[in-house]
C-alpha cells in the first residue's frame, strides 16, 4: 500500500515467530507471510478491523523470557513497539492479533493507516465492481511461494456445495483455466480481466442476454451484434429506468445520454468509435461503480 511499506513484525500467540506484514495495493486486506519454508499466508479483511492499539493500550507478552527475546527488558519500550489489531464482524465477538515491530514510529504509522482504511466511508459502502476486484485481490495474494494460485482457493471462494463445484469447474474450463483440485495457475495469467470473464461464465445472466438479443433481433444462443445508439436508448428507458422516477428531475435518456454510456462503459475501443454497445452482461456497465442519475 502506498505510504505503508511492507514491514517485518513478530507475532506472539502460541509461540513467537516472524512475519512480513503487508497491505494489498487496493487497501482491501491486511496479510502476512510466515518467514518459513511453508510460505503460509494469513489474510484479514480490513473491513472486519474494529481497532488498532499501541503503547500502553496494546497487549504485550507477560512471560519475561518472551519479552527478553524481543530485546526489551523495559516494558514501556516494548509497549511502544507493540501493535494490537482488534477484529470481528460484530462488536461483541472480537479477536486479537498481537505484533511487535522494530521501531515505534513504524508501528504508529501502521496503526494509523489501518484505522484510516478500516473506517473509510467509500470502502464501507463498496460497489459491486469493487467487490469483484476485492475477490480477485484475495485470490491473488493467496498465491504460494512459487507465485501460483491453487485452484482449491477459487473453489473455497465460490463453491459451497457439490453442485457449485461443478459449475465452478465448468466456468474455469470455459475460460481456459486449470480445473483440477490440485492444479495451480500462474498469478500473472489470472488477471482481473480473466477473472471477470470467469465470473461471467459462472453467473450466466441469461435474462440480461435475452433482453439484449430481443432488442438487437438475434438468437440468444449466439449473440454477435452490438447494440446501436437507438436500441440502447430503448434499453435505458424501457428496461433500465425506474418508472417511479420524476420525469423533470430524472429526464428520459436520449441519444446523447446513450453515447455517454457507450463512452464510459463499452470495453471495446472499436465499438466506441462506431457508437455501438456490446451485450450488457459482457460490458463494464453491468458492474458500474454507482447508479447513473436518471437512468
Amino acid at each position: 500500500m502506498k505510504g505503508v511499506p511492507d514491514c517485518s513484525f513478530s507475532v506472539f500467540e502460541d509461540g513467537t515467530y516472524t512475519v512480513t506484514l503487508k497491505i494489498d495495493p487496493h487497501g482491501y486486506f491486511l496479510y502476512w507471510n510466515h518467514d518459513s519454508e511453508s510460505f503460509e499466508t494469513e489474510i484479514l479483511d480490513i473491513m472486519s478491523i474494529r481497532d488498532t492499539r499501541t503503547g500502553r493500550y496494546a497487549k504485550v507478552p507477560k512471560d519475561p523470557r518472551v519479552q527478553a527475546s524481543f530485546g526489551n527488558n523495559n516494558l514501556t519500550s516494548l509497549e511502544s513497539k507493540s501493535l494490537c489489531v482488534v477484529y470481528g464482524y460484530t462488536f461483541v465477538d472480537l479477536s486479537f492479533y498481537n505484533f511487535v515491530g522494530q521501531k515505534p514510529d513504524t508501528v504508529k504509522l501502521w496503526a494509523d493507516a489501518i484505522m484510516a482504511m478500516a473506517y473509510n466511508l467509500l470502502a464501507l459502502n463498496s460497489s459491486p465492481a469493487n467487490n469483484l476486484r476485492k475477490a480477485h485481490t484475495k485470490l491473488v495474494i493467496s498465491k504460494d511461494k512459487h507465485g501460483m494460485i491453487p485452484v482449491k482457493n477459487i473453489m473455497r471462494v465460490f463453491a459451497r456445495h457439490a453442485d457449485d463445484k461443478k459449475r465452478v469447474e465448468q466456468a474455469l474450463e470455459q475460460t481456459g483455466l486449470p480445473t483440477g483440485k490440485n492444479k495451480t495457475m500462474d498469478v500473472n495469467q489470472f488477471t482481473f480481466d480473466v477473472f471477470l470473464e470467469f465470473y461471467r461464465k459462472l453467473t450466466s445472466r441469461v435474462e440480461v442476454e435475452k433482453i439484449f438479443c430481443q432488442l438487437t433481433n438475434q438468437s440468444h444462443r449466439k449473440p454477435s451484434k452490438a447494440m446501436s445508439v437507438e436500441q440502447l436508448v430503448t434499453f435505458l428507458n424501457d428496461y433500465q429506468r425506474d418508472p417511479r422516477l420524476n420525469e423533470i428531475l430524472y429526464p428520459y435518456a436520449d441519444n446523447n445520454r446513450a453515447k455517454e454510456v457507450i463512452q464510459l462503459y463499452e470495453p471495446s475501443k472499436e465499438n466506441i468509435a462506431r457508437k455501438a454497445f456490446t451485450d450488457a452482461r459482457q460490458s463494464n456497465y453491468s458492474n458500474r461503480p454507482q447508479p447513473i442519475p436518471g437512468v
